[in-house]
């Protein structure tokens, strides 16, 4: 009866110390656009759509991060056409500029684009959300209609955010951004309907001039 009343009393413990202790500090990153469907972009083949990779750390301090764009499903029909760091602390590429992470053939997601996108901090960064950079991407003329995902990624499974000691982590979690590329010719199709309608108003005399 005794030893019984000391291990209640030790799992009564356990139970009180597990529930106190703090939540583990995330680090992740994350793609997004600033409307109404942050995680995904309507984009016909031969147009380019935008997104917002940020950073997001429940905690941790950031001095740096290494990342790349990948397509698990689309390999060969989107590549970067703009990376614009403006607003971001994250401006030092840690190995290739803006011009470098543009230029074809290293550009296109194939399924992984061929240059790190990674940047190291003018600032320590603190916990909370941190612009990355922003991205302008081109869907390839020949792209068939349909659902892709696009995510961000690491060359290696210990690559990912730096600390202030320069030591590097994983990332907790990656971003996903859904892009659906509709058929070729839809947006047309509705443009010629809403024409045909413009002209049966012009001839039953109820469009007014």
């Amino acid at each position: 009866m005794y030893f019984n009343r000391i291990s209640r009393s030790a799992v009564a413990s356990l139970v009180v110390l597990l529930c106190a202790a703090p939540a583990l500090a995330t680090v992740s990153l994350t793609i997004s656009q600033n409307d109404a469907t942050p995680g995904s972009a309507v984009a016909g083949a031969g147009q380019t759509f935008s997104f917002t990779v940020n950073l997001v750390s429940t905690a941790e301090q950031t001095t740096g991060l290494d990342y790349y764009l990948t397509t698990p499903d689309g390999a060969g029909l989107f590549s970067i056409v703009d990376r614009n760091t403006a607003g971001s602390t994250f401006v030092d590429p840690l190995f290739f500029n803006d011009a470098i992470v543009e230029a074809s053939p290293s550009n296109i997601l194939n399924p992984r684009n061929g240059n790190d996108l990674g940047a190291l901090a003018t600032a320590t960064t603190n916990a909370g959300t941190h612009l990355v950079a922003n991205f302008t991407m081109l869907v390839s003329a020949a792209a068939p209609n349909g659902i892709y995902t696009i995510q961000t990624t690491t060359a290696q499974p210990t690559e990912g955010w730096i600390d202030p000691s320069s030591g590097e982590h994983a990332f907790n979690s990656h971003g996903t951004f859904s892009v659906s590329v509709p058929e070729p010719g839809a947006g047309a199709a509705a443009a010629l309907v809403a024409l045909a309608a413009v002209v049966r108003r012009r001839r039953d005399g109820r469009l007014i001039p």
